[in-house]
């Protein structure tokens, strides 16, 4: 709408420009025609008053009037005009000219007077004629078109500013159309995602214009938010049903592990079938163990998730914490090799931490690692001016660098070359995470130069508010 106004309206430019361009010729040529015959007149009225004088007067005159007229229209007040042109002489008798005492002897003098005549832009030119008491006089008048450039340049601006408005409109009316595809296809786009959050809509209508694809990305906007928050809530409340559900299991286990204590008696020993009861007793008591280790890790992560409990921080002996936790992998994994650097400084590093938590994340970064190697696991570790930084490589399968965000979520297991008879339920590194985040600090990993994963954990060295 508004650039069909536009392109009425430089056209309408356009045209007045271009008849005022065809009759300003017609103008400016009955001006000059005009100023011609003035000069013409001019001209007949000179030579009349040349006839009084003689030869020698009319010579020394018309000098001294050329000279002045020469000074005048070098003058600033002159030369600051337009143009002029000279259209009157006459010659007057001292006696009949109102002039002061310093203008007449200023003309004795032979100088010239210039005066600013009552008629508008003109000015009159005197000079004495000697030894004859009297005063030749010319007029100049500014020309009918002094300001013919300014119009002229005026004119040709509004007529480029018109052509400028044309081509734009032109360029607009050429972009207007792909833009209109554009954002019908967007439109479209926004109208079929809230179909998945509202059913079926029926026909999908598409906005042609802005003000209704913002509309649209709007209520898209307000149907994404609703949809993270419902799923947040069910996040919520999975986790509460898990830690609920773990709390409920030990109940039973304590009656099942009672019972096989019961079980275990010098009867069971003498009975004829004494060795498949004391096997079954085994298996049934390991995979309580299993279970026992499984509500306890939900127990610990579902804590750590609901931030229950405060942080008992203190300042933490690092290797202190390595040391007695690599003792206990040791037995457990006797077939992997655990190399630390040995530095005697490594004994004056201190974190500040729960103890119990630091401890736990240590464990289970340092256990899964003995679960995957193939034949070592390396521990180093490295200060900062903020930050302690702790690795554990290994030589086994390694991390994909697709999953390696996926490795940190909870009940995550990777394919079976990580998860070959290795227990757990998929919660160590979760945890390891959790904890981290409660201190302030994040987990990593990334390709070990042993040719296996390499776990990093940052830990902020001062307590973070």
């Amino acid at each position: 709408m508004f650039l069909r106004f536009y392109a009425a309206l430089a056209l309408l430019f356009c045209v007045c420009f271009i008849a005022y361009d065809w009759a300003y010729p017609l103008l400016w040529w009955e001006s000059a025609l005009s100023a011609e015959e003035s000069r013409r007149h001019s001209g007949e009225g000179l030579r009349e008053v040349a006839a009084e004088l003689s030869e020698q007067e009319a010579t020394a005159a018309g000098d001294r009037l050329l000279a002045a007229a020469s000074d005048l229209l070098e003058s600033a007040d002159i030369a600051l005009q337009p143009s002029y042109e000279l259209i009157e002489y006459s010659i007057l008798e001292n006696k009949d000219m109102s002039l002061t005492l310093d203008q007449r002897r200023r003309l004795m003098a032979g100088e010239y007077l210039v005066t600013e005549r009552s008629s508008p832009d003109s000015w009159s030119v005197q000079t004495a004629i000697p030894d004859k008491n009297m005063t030749l006089e010319a007029v100049f008048k500014e020309q009918g078109d002094g300001g013919s450039f300014y119009s002229w340049l005026a004119g040709y601006v509004v007529l480029y500013l018109s052509l400028l408005a044309v081509v734009l409109y032109l360029l607009l009316a050429s972009v207007k159309r792909p833009l209109r595809e554009s954002i019908s296809q967007v439109s479209a786009a926004l109208r079929r995602i809230n179909g998945l959050f509202n059913g079926p809509t029926g026909p999908v209508q598409s906005a042609e214009e802005p003000a209704e694809l913002l509309k649209q990305a709007s209520t898209v906007e307000r149907h994404i938010a609703r949809e993270k928050e419902s799923r947040a809530r069910h996040y919520d409340d999975l986790r509460d049903l898990l830690h609920g559900v773990a709390h409920e299991f030990r109940s039973p286990m304590a009656r099942i592990s009672f019972a096989l204590d019961l079980a275990d008696d010098e009867t069971t020993k003498t009975a004829p079938d004494a060795e498949n009861i004391r096997t079954l007793h085994q298996e049934i008591s390991g995979a309580l163990d299993e279970l026992s280790g499984l509500v306890k890790e939900v127990l610990s992560y579902s804590r750590l998730e609901h931030g229950r409990g405060d942080l008992q921080c203190e300042p933490v002996a690092v290797m202190d914490v390595v040391e007695e936790i690599l003792a206990k992998q040791r037995k457990m994994h006797p077939q992997v090799e655990f190399v630390t650097p040995a530095e005697p400084s490594t004994q004056e590093i201190q974190v500040w931490a729960d103890r119990r938590l630091f401890s736990r994340a240590l464990v289970n970064l340092i256990r899964n690692a003995a679960r995957f190697a193939d034949h070592s696991v390396r521990i180093s570790w490295r200060l900062t001016d903020t930050h302690f930084e702790i690795q554990v490589d290994d030589d086994g399968p390694g991390v994909p660098p697709g999953k390696r965000q996926r490795v940190f979520e909870p009940f995550t297991r990777l394919d079976p070359s990580r998860s070959r008879d290795s227990g757990g339920a998929g919660l160590g590194l979760a945890i390891v995470k959790s904890i981290s985040m409660l201190h302030g600090g994040t987990v990593s990993v990334t390709d070990s130069r042993q040719g296996g994963a390499c776990f990093t954990l940052c830990w902020p060295k001062e307590p973070t508010q």
